[in-house]
């Protein structure tokens, strides 16, 4: 996310301050568009740098687990396409674990699982248990490799199952109560793009900063001509 927002401001930032925008726009001052160009850069960069540190260290803590908290009571409520959703993926996560022979600790799992939980007490415990052995953003990497993974080979069978994974997302999300696996399985679905699909969105950003730009500009030059 970081990265592509940071591309889009970077695009902005060339847009401002690079070309002859003066020509398509004259009522707006030059100097306006050179600070917007050098604000967006800064702003780009900062994303980059934010990304870049939470890649290479505050994942680089040491990892231990334990299969502590087990048998927790979970949340008894009427059955919902999102409880489908939320069964389906954690047992497609689990089969990816062990095939990678990496089991995920019972720890792991009620962390993942953690909202569900019935007591708010021992939905705590679990949450506290888990930051006391594990580095989250090392585990959140973890998963999201897994579920990517899942995703690539159940869509390399069959082509459906790609519309499928964006259906138990939708369903995560609507359900609301499962929202921190819904984010790990929205990145792992933009993870496991091929790269036709990748160039798209990647297109589908440069219009949207394109767009913003000559949005920005034109309200800008309607500004500078009506003090005129």
């Amino acid at each position: 996310m970081w990265q592509k927002l940071a591309g889009s401001l970077l695009l902005i930032a060339y847009v401002a301050g690079f070309l002859p925008l003066e020509k398509a726009f004259p009522a707006i001052d030059p100097h306006i568009t050179r600070i917007l160009a050098i604000g967006f850069w800064w702003t780009a960069v900062a994303l980059a740098s934010l990304d870049w540190i939470l890649e290479h260290f505050i994942e680089s803590a040491a990892v231990t687990t334990s299969g502590l908290l087990i048998d927790i009571p979970k949340i008894s409520e009427p059955h919902l396409p999102a409880d489908d959703a939320h069964d389906f993926v954690l047992t497609r996560l689990r089969a990816e674990a062990d095939a990678e022979k990496s089991p995920l600790s019972a720890l792991q799992l009620q962390f993942l699982d953690y909202s569900r939980i019935a007591s708010d007490e021992d939905a705590k415990a679990v949450e506290q248990e888990f930051y006391k052995q594990e580095n989250y953003w090392k585990f959140k990497k973890q998963i999201i490799n897994l579920l990517r993974l899942a995703i690539q080979k159940d869509r390399k069978e069959n082509p459906d199952n790609w519309r499928k994974y964006r259906h138990l997302l939708r369903d995560l999300k609507k359900g609301k109560r499962d929202q921190q696996l819904a984010l790990l399985l929205e990145r792992a679905i933009l993870d496991a793009r091929i790269n036709d699909e990748k160039f798209l969105d990647y297109f589908l950003y440069i219009v949207i900063g394109i767009a913003v730009v000559a949005l920005l500009l034109f309200a800008l030059s309607f500004t500078g001509g009506s003090h005129n």
